[in-house]
């Protein structure tokens, strides 16, 4: 099962609150799809999600955003 989430526009550190609240959310194994700016965010967010244990699947550039895929481990 497959969850969105919408961050464009939401700064950092705080985009990394409302993923860490959204993942919560989403049962392991499952993948957290989340749309984010350029960057800072693409910059830190995936490490940050790396360090907590969390599984990148995919980081694609979209037309003025990217869209990160996060497989939660934990």
């Amino acid at each position: 099962m497959t969850a969105k989430l919408d961050l464009r526009g939401v700064p950092c550190p705080l985009n990394l609150v409302k993923v860490k609240l959204a993942i919560e959310k989403v049962a392991v194994g499952d993948i957290l799809e989340i749309e984010i700016d350029d960057g800072e965010p693409i910059q830190n967010l995936p490490v940050s999600l790396g360090r907590q244990g969390q599984e990148i699947l995919e980081t694609t550039e979209q037309q003025g955003y990217f869209c990160l895929k996060v497989r939660r481990r934990l």
